[in-house]
This record gives structure tokens, C-alpha cells and sequence, in this order.
């Protein structure tokens, strides 16, 4: 009987040791990480999601309380679209609208982060290469960045923008890197996973970190990103933040004639653009 619990025992303890969940928990405002953080450095890398995160559109209906108001028309408007025109609906609230800090003082958090030595990376689902009549979407999420006062291009000065050719492509984009920003080119994740991309990222900046934190709105990518580092170095402590600030956002809420509209307004304006062409597979300059 004894080496019966004996053995059961030790099974919990792998399982519990193998799958670490409790590291994943739920966050309101980014500002929690200058408080749990405030004695780390260069060691420690922070990654965040950008959409939801530390920006959002600057238009009611694709902003969180309307999105989750009226999810059921949301779906319906995605079931009826094919998945590269829905690619680019997803694509498109981040360049048809202008872009806003989803909690003001963003900069200044991320700032005293990088004043401490923390080495900062957004990973992003974002497409990059060329949309409509924007020559390169991730130079142009690099420019709305700095004019919102985020800047991650000094964690990072000496790594060239890289395109990752070795994942397989969605509609002829592949995951980019430049200035402290991942594109995964992939923005309702059909072949992407954030861990994957993240992974061949320490692998292409050859650096080794003790402490990786990674926050985002979907807790599928905080757990793709754990069980990818878990496997590419076990030794590196994880902590990953289910980003929850965009969901208590004070916003105008829409009807749902309202919300329908403004999904059909964005699809209609998006009507001429395709992913499936050469420019796609342009590296940033």
C-alpha cells in the first residue's frame, strides 16, 4: 500500500514539475510588472502581444467590450468569409483605423522596464510584408509604435531584420523580425504558434536568458509559448500573464445593427486586397 501512494506520489510531482500552469495567471493592467519585476535585468527578457495589449483601434466596434457584446455576429461574419479574406479583416482594424495605447501610461512602464536592463520584444500575429497601399506593414506598426512613445529597438541594436523562411508560409508571408517587433504574419493563426516563433527567435539572437515573461490576451498563445520553452530549455523560468486589461476598457457600446455595420464597412473597404502575391515575401528595409 505504501509504494502504491509512494508511486503515486512521484507521478503528481513529474506531472506537476512537466506542466507548470500555475505560472500563467490572469493580469488588469501592465503597470503589475514594475512591481514584480523591479529587481530584474538584462537577464530577464518580456515579451508582449501588441493587438490587445498595448494597443487597440481607436474605433468602438473592435474594441474588446464590443467584440465580446456581440461575439455571435463576430463568428457568423467569420464563418461566412474564406480564411484569406478573414486573414485580412483581421489584419485590416490595425490599418484602417488609427491605433491607441489600450492603458495610457504603457510608455512609461516599458520604459522603467528598459531602464532597469530588461531586454523587451513584441510578438505580434500581425501580417507583415505589403497591404494595399502600404509597402511594409511591420515599418508602418514600427512608426505607429514610436508615435504612441514605445520603442523596443534598443533591446536588440545589433540584430538584423531576419524573416523566418523556415515555417511554413501563410498565404505567402512568413513570420519577420526588425527593431524589437515580431510580425508572425498570421493574425487568426492558421499554421503560426507564438512559441515556435519565439524559440527560432533566441536561436537567431543567440542569447541566453534565465527568465522569459510573456503576456498576451489569449491564453492559448501564454501556454503555446510555455510548452515551446519548456522544450527548448527547460532551465528558464517562465511566467506568462493572460492580458485582461483590454476587456474593462471604457468604450461606446454599439447595437448590434451598429457593430454589423461597421464589420460590413471594413470588409467592403478591404474588397480589392489579396495575400497571395509576390510582395508578401518582402523583407523590411
Amino acid at each position: 500500500m505504501r509504494s502504491r501512494y509512494t508511486l503515486l506520489f512521484i507521478t503528481l510531482i513529474f506531472v506537476f514539475l512537466s506542466h507548470p500552469l500555475w505560472s500563467i495567471e490572469k493580469m488588469n493592467s501592465l503597470e503589475l510588472l514594475t512591481e514584480k519585476f523591479k529587481n530584474a535585468g538584462p537577464e530577464t527578457l518580456i515579451v508582449f502581444d501588441s493587438d490587445m495589449v498595448l494597443v487597440h483601434a481607436d474605433f468602438p466596434a473592435f474594441q474588446y467590450p464590443n467584440l465580446i457584446k456581440h461575439r455571435n455576429i463576430y463568428k457568423k461574419v467569420k464563418e461566412s468569409l474564406s480564411p484569406e479574406r478573414f486573414q485580412i479583416l483581421a489584419n485590416g482594424t490595425i490599418t484602417q483605423y488609427p491605433s491607441i495605447l489600450v492603458e495610457r501610461h504603457t510608455p512609461d512602464i516599458i520604459k522603467t522596464l528598459q531602464n532597469q536592463g530588461i531586454k523587451t520584444l513584441v510578438l505580434s500575429n500581425a501580417l507583415a510584408g505589403s497591404f494595399g497601399k502600404i509597402n511594409n506593414l511591420l515599418d508602418n506598426r514600427l512608426m505607429t509604435y514610436k508615435n504612441l512613445g514605445l520603442d523596443f529597438s534598443g533591446s536588440f541594436p545589433d540584430l538584423s531584420p531576419k524573416i523566418f523562411d523556415n515555417f511554413e508560409p501563410t498565404f505567402g508571408r512568413y513570420p519577420e523580425f526588425k527593431e524589437g517587433v515580431i510580425h508572425a504574419s498570421d493574425p487568426i493563426g492558421i499554421n503560426v504558434n507564438k512559441g515556435a516563433i519565439l524559440v527560432e527567435f533566441l536561436k537567431y539572437a543567440n542569447n541566453t536568458f534565465s527568465h522569459i515573461v510573456f503576456i498576451d490576451d489569449k491564453k492559448k498563445h501564454v501556454e503555446d509559448v510555455e510548452k515551446a520553452l519548456q522544450v527548448y530549455d527547460p532551465d528558464i523560468t517562465f511566467t506568462g500573464y493572460e492580458y485582461e486589461g483590454s476587456k474593462l476598457v471604457s468604450t461606446k457600446l454599439l447595437t448590434a445593427e451598429e457593430f454589423e455595420k461597421a464589420m460590413d464597412d471594413l470588409n467592403n473597404a478591404l474588397q480589392n486586397i489579396t495575400l497571395e502575391n509576390d510582395s508578401g515575401l518582402k523583407k523590411a528595409s
